[in-house]
Formats: C-alpha cells, structure tokens, sequence
C-alpha cells in the first residue's frame, strides 16, 4: 500500500507533481471536491475485448441524487429568485450543475436542465456519488419524479425538452378530419398552421412546436388538448357541430380566461396556472366548456371589455388619424422589413410613457407572459426620458419574434400614445392589453370590408388582409377597435 508511516517514494514524486500542476505532461487541477467535481470529464469506450458492463441502474442514481452528501453544501437558490431560465443564462456551466445537484425546487432544476441541455446537449455527463450521468438520464429521473409528484409545469418542460410526444396524434388528426372538421394547433391563424388531411405525428409536432408560444410548456400543453378533443369527439360528437376549425390555442386561451375569472387572476398568472394542472382536470374543464361553449366565449370576450372614465371626444378621434409618412406598394413586406429596424419616431418612449400615465398598465406582446406586463407605477420610478424606462419597452418590443407583428404592436402604441395626449382626461382602469387591440383591431377592419358573417372561420384570411393595409388604414382599425372594447 502507498498509505504507510512514511510516505514511499512514488507516493512522494506523485504529490510534488501534483503540487506543481502537471503529471506526465498532463496538466492537473486541485482544488476542493465540490468544486472540481462537476468538471470531470468522462472517456467512453465501446466495444472493450472481454469486458461487460452492467446495466445503468436508475433507481440507484435516483437515491444519490435526493441525498447526496454535496446538496448541502451547494448554493441553493429561491424559486421566486429564478422564474424563468432566462434567469439563469448568465450562470457558467458548473454552477448550473450545482444547481442540479443542489437542494433546489423542482422547477428551478429544470430550468437549470434546459440551459445547461441547449448549451451541451443531452449527452453532456455529469458526475454524482454513483458516477458520471447524462443530461438525458437526469431529465428522465426528473421527470419520473415531478410527475409522481404532480409538478405539471415541470413535467411538460422536461418532455418537451426531450422530445417526448404522443404518437396517437396522428389518429386524432384523422378522426377530426373524417368527420369534415379542420384541426388547427399553435397560435397562428394561418393555412400552415392548419392540418385538412392526414399527417404523422412528427409533422403535427413539428407544426406545434413551431407555432406555438415560448413557453416549452405550452407545447405539451397543445398535444393533451388535441388528443382531448380527438377523444371527444368521438364520445360526444354533438359538442362541436357549430365548430368548424377545432383550434387548440383557442381552447387554451378560453381555459386561462375561466380560471383568471374563477380567482381573479391577471392573464399572465392564469395562463402560468393552467400549465401547473393535472391532464385528466384539463380533460375535464375542456369538456365543461365545450358544453357551455357559446357562454363561455361570451365570458371570455367581456373579459377583454374596458371600463374608461372620462371623455374621449369624437372630433379628436377623426383628427388624430395618421398621415401617410411613408409609402409602399407592398405593405406586408414593409412591415417585415421596419419591424426589423424597431421604432423610428424620436418621441416614441417618451410618448409611451404618457400613454402609461392614463392606463393601469401596458401589455406589450405576449399577454400570457408575466413579463409584458408595464405598470402605471412605472410613471413613478422613472421620468419620461429616461433611458432605462426605454430599454425596458424595447426588450418587450424585441422578444416579439415576428417582425411584422412587431411592427404592428409599434404602429397601435404610436396610435393610441396620439389619440390619449389629445385626450388627456380620458383614462382607462384597466390594462391596455396590445395583443387585444390589435385582435379586434383586425375584426374591425374585416367587418368594415366584408362584414362580421363568420369572421372565426376567416381568421386566417383577416390577418393577412390586415398586413397589407396601410399605416392609414391599421390606424383607423385600432381607433375603431378601442371605441368597440369601451362600447361593449
């Protein structure tokens, strides 16, 4: 043995180099088992003469990694420190193994697991008590462990995350199909997002993933709720006869609009609400509201309704309407092409800012995401000009994706910054919701045009129409659609 009285002489050359950082011209590093752990490379060998190994045993690695005697020692961070994984893309790798390794929630784990997955892919090894792990078979393990557990959101993470799907989806597209009905996934309104034929599985999550929100959730999300109505329709095929296009995402918004109304929830919160619930309890309010479908979409629709306090006169509505300052043959492709550049007007954030003044707060892009979400108390920590208020407003114009919806959020806050500094005593009590304005704001300009006669079965084609409209003409449809929300 090397370990006697006194040290032998290998044992002594070992430790001189190592205390001098290299052995054999193979540079080593010390430092404290916590810290270098996680750094540990793993060298795969396939097909070694003679040598089998055995099977992984998970169960095993599950019992390290709830007591390893590490988790007490790492850093442990607070669920309401880390809300997203954005919070987390400025920790280096091996802190976001300590994150995994350490005694955090569930859900800060896997927010941890999808950085760390996007940046080294499943395949990445991590080292535990029981030796070296794969991403992948951690977020199997954890994924074991959160649906036991009823962590729903966490679940639906981790299985989009890793590719998971339902490979019944093809057979609920064809069941809805056969019975001459469309099935649309995502959130686009559009024919690509629209399955009228037969497709595999693959290309139907292929199609969610891609029109969906960012919430990896979500996704998930989409999946159960086709395969709920694949199901329903063929127990209770009466719940959809006045129900031509079957669109998940329209489901989904009408299942946060009825838990936002049931605990008086702000969007944000209910949308975060409903991917935290069990799959058989989504089944089940689907169900309730497909029975009381045409009520339920009243209730939902007077939840986007404004309650306005003040005057908004008339004569100022018709003078604030915008002049042409640009021109175009193409208005659809100009609005991909200025949404790209972002906001051109000098007073465009201070404008902002004084729409803020005369709102409880602004919803810029994403209405389902706590984080577009501007209070009025901004006002109060910020002064018109302040260049932190306007970094904060473009980051929200920014994190729209599509350039041309971007640029269409930009034209309706020119819009309504306008028409309230001509208005100054008019306010509105509740959140000037973007997404909805500009929603009703394509209603508008379709009924104006062609009349309200089955506008949800032209969705699709409203909003195309309404991207090669001219600032002018979108102009007047916001207009229009605000007076509609407050009216209603």
């Amino acid at each position: 043995s090397m370990c006697r009285e006194e040290p032998s002489e290998g044992l002594s050359a070992l430790l001189k180099e190592i205390t001098k950082g290299e052995h054999a011209s193979v540079p080593i590093q010390t430092g404290l088992l916590q810290d270098i752990l996680p750094l540990a490379s793993i060298e795969y060998f396939d097909n070694v003469q003679d040598v089998t190994l055995d099977a992984v045993n998970l169960s095993a690695y599950k019992k390290s990694l709830r007591s390893s005697s590490l988790s007490h020692v790492l850093p442990k961070l607070e669920s309401h420190e880390i809300q997203g994984k954005e919070d987390l893309d400025g920790y280096v790798d091996t802190s976001l193994v300590y994150t995994l390794m350490g005694e955090n929630s569930h859900l800060v784990k896997t927010h941890a697991l999808e950085v760390l997955w996007e940046r080294q892919g499943g395949e990445f090894a991590i080292m535990t008590e029981e030796g070296s792990l794969s991403l992948s078979m951690f977020a199997d393990i954890l994924y074991e462990t959160v649906a036991t557990e009823g962590e729903w959101a966490a679940a639906r993470r981790i299985a989009q995350l890793t590719g998971k799907y339902d490979d019944r989806l093809e057979d609920v597209l064809l069941d809805i199909i056969i019975r001459h009905k469309r099935l649309g996934v995502g959130r686009a309104y559009s024919s690509d997002a629209t399955f009228t034929e037969p497709h595999k599985s693959t290309d139907i999550v292929t199609t969610i993933d891609r029109f969906s929100g960012s919430n990896m959730a979500e996704k998930v999300l989409t999946q159960e709720i086709i395969l709920h109505l694949g199901y329903l329709i063929k127990v209770e095929p009466e719940l959809f006869e006045n129900i031509l296009t079957l669109r998940s995402w329209y489901f989904i918004q009408l299942l946060v609009g009825q838990i936002s109304r049931q605990e008086n929830l702000p969007f944000g919160e209910a949308y975060l609400a409903l991917l935290r619930i069990a799959p058989h309890d989504i089944y089940s309010r689907l169900r309730a509201t497909l029975k009381a479908f045409t009520q339920e979409v009243t209730d939902f629709y007077q939840q986007e309704n404004l309650n306005a306090s003040g005057t908004l006169a008339l004569n100022t509505v018709e003078a604030s309407i915008v002049s042409e300052a640009v021109e175009s043959d193409n208005w659809a492709t100009w609005r991909v092409e200025s949404g790209m550049l972002g906001p051109r007007k000098a007073t465009f954030y201070k404008d902002i800012w004084y729409l803020l003044k005369q709102c409880s707060a602004l919803v810029i892009g994403d209405r389902y995401r706590i984080e577009s979400r501007v209070g009025s108390e901004f006002t109060l920590e910020s002064t018109a000009g302040e260049r932190g208020f306007a970094l904060k407003i473009d980051t929200l114009l920014q994190d729209i994706h599509a350039p041309e919806y971007r640029q269409l959020t930009i034209e309706a806050l020119e819009s309504m910054s306008r028409l309230f500094k001509q208005n100054p005593e008019f306010h509105i009590e509740n959140d000037l919701i973007l997404d909805v304005l500009i929603g009703h704001a394509v209603k508008f300009a379709w009924e104006q045009r062609f009349g309200g006669e089955h506008y949800n079965d032209k969705r699709s084609e409203a909003w195309e129409t309404f991207y090669k409209l001219s600032p002018v003409e979108t102009d007047q449809a916001f207009i229009g659609a605000l007076m509609a929300l407050i009216r209603t």
